[in-house]
């Protein structure tokens, strides 16, 4: 009981601080973030750019351009600029000034539009696609789009993550059932993976240290399989430990393992394009009927874990403030009990946790979301306040657990450079599921 004390006494003041800075926002000089989203070709495909090469490798991925989008609250849109940041496998900024270019990545040209509806969370869009003349990108690996204003320029205003691949090694991906030990009374039901990375190129074969696994659209859950000491594998995000093994050689077949992740459930689907049953307006609006605990039973299929706006005309492109209520079904947590979706890019932050209400006996959480179709889970972990997110959590305490999902994953092969310094370069990527190929 003391430490949930001295938590929820660190959580008032962390919400209290983030509350003061809005209290002292000028809506004349000011503007406030509401959302970022980056998407291949369309909404429905990854971030992720092929560059053109003769090797003769290929990869089942990638798009030709990349869409930003910034939602915001201000009076006039800001006077941002965006840079683009190469980073190593493991997100971290690659420390080579031949591949940052400082100067030569700066870019302004955001076109913003105006909220179709007067609303007093979201009043501007904007959005910019690349690359073009004026934004090559010119190697591969991971990379993020960091937005500053120019008036000030020494704080992030917003980042969004993409990929970038040049294919000079062929991958493939196995995925098949397995079982982990489950905490819950739920099926066990898990997935191992084998990423198979070959390649007749020059490669050396200590070089190809790493290979990244992502749930399609879930960016910031990133399994990790390396053999290198400094790249973190993002062990500290999970309930589960997942085992992980490197084989082979790139001449060859070499081969990038993990085993016992957790199938997880269908994603619920929230669907807010109906205007009669989400109408315009700043009252705040509950789920008609509350979400309940699943055993790994769903009604419908999702999409994959993507936000579709394609269907909201212009002038109801807004923000709706929900409450979202979850019946747990008389199993009350001890750990923190966060939403996870495409509302929140699936990082939960402080303002995702629930909190219980002993009178309804309901979990309760009230947001503002974007007017679309979106996909989200229930996951019980514990809160950092160090990196103000979730970690150690998963799933299946209010979602169970089930394999006949479908969900895509896509696989990232890293490969150090050595040109210019050196970097962590992606020679390789593919996506699969466990019945469908693509």
């Amino acid at each position: 009981m003391k430490a949930i004390g001295i938590s929820y006494t660190l959580l008032v003041l962390l919400a209290g601080s983030l509350i003061g800075q809005e209290a002292k926002f000028d809506p004349k000089h000011d503007a406030l973030l509401r959302g970022v989203r980056i998407y291949g070709d369309n909404e429905t495909l990854p971030p992720v750019l092929v560059l053109n090469n003769s090797s003769g490798y290929s990869t089942n991925i990638g798009s030709e351009k990349i869409t930003v989008e910034l939602d915001i609250f201000a009076n006039v849109p800001p006077n941002l600029y965006a840079r683009f940041v190469h980073c190593t496998a493991d997100w971290k900024e690659t420390e080579n000034i031949f591949y940052q270019e400082l100067y030569h990545r700066r870019f302004s040209n955001i076109r913003w539009d105006v909220a179709g509806y007067t609303n007093p969370y979201f009043s501007h869009r904007g959005y910019f696609t690349f690359p073009d003349f004026s934004i090559p990108i010119k190697y591969s690996g991971n990379w993020k789009v960091k937005f500053y204003s120019y008036d000030d320029d020494k704080e992030e205003f917003a980042e969004a993550k993409f990929f970038v691949v040049e294919p000079r090694a062929q991958a493939s991906m196995s995925i098949w059932n397995s079982m982990y030990s489950t905490k819950y009374n739920v099926s066990s039901t898990s997935y191992n993976f084998d990423v198979q990375v070959w390649s007749k190129l020059n490669l050396l074969d200590n070089n190809v240290h790493t290979c990244v696994l992502y749930k399609n659209n879930r960016w910031e859950e990133p399994l990790v399989i390396t053999d290198r000491n400094d790249i973190d594998d993002y062990s500290f995000l999970y309930k589960y430990k997942y085992r992980r093994s490197i084989s082979g050689f790139i001449g060859a077949r070499k081969f990038f393992r993990i085993e016992g992740v957790p199938a997880e459930n269908e994603y619920r689907v929230l669907d807010l394009t109906n205007l009669g049953y989400f109408p315009r307006g700043v009252v705040e609006q509950r789920l008609p009927l509350s979400d309940l605990r699943r055993n790994g039973t769903f009604n419908e299929y999702d999409n994959e874990g993507m936000m579709i706006t394609s269907r909201v005309p212009n002038y109801a492109n807004d923000y709706i403030y929900l409450e979202f209520l979850l019946e747990p079904d008389g199993v009350i947590t001890n750990e923190d009990v966060f939403i996870i979706g495409t509302f929140n890019n699936w990082k939960p932050d402080f303002r995702w946790i629930m909190h219980f209400d002993e009178a309804d006996r309901y979990y309760k959480l009230r947001a503002w979301v974007r007017r679309g179709v979106h996909n989200y889970l229930y996951a019980t972990g514990e809160f950092d306040f160090y990196r103000n997110r979730a970690v150690r959590y998963s799933t299946d305490q209010y979602e169970g657990n089930t394999s006949v999902n479908d969900h895509s994953f896509l696989a990232f092969v890293y490969y150090k450079d050595v040109a210019f310094g050196g970097y962590d370069a992606i020679i390789a990527a593919t996506r699969q599921s466990i019945s469908r190929s693509y």
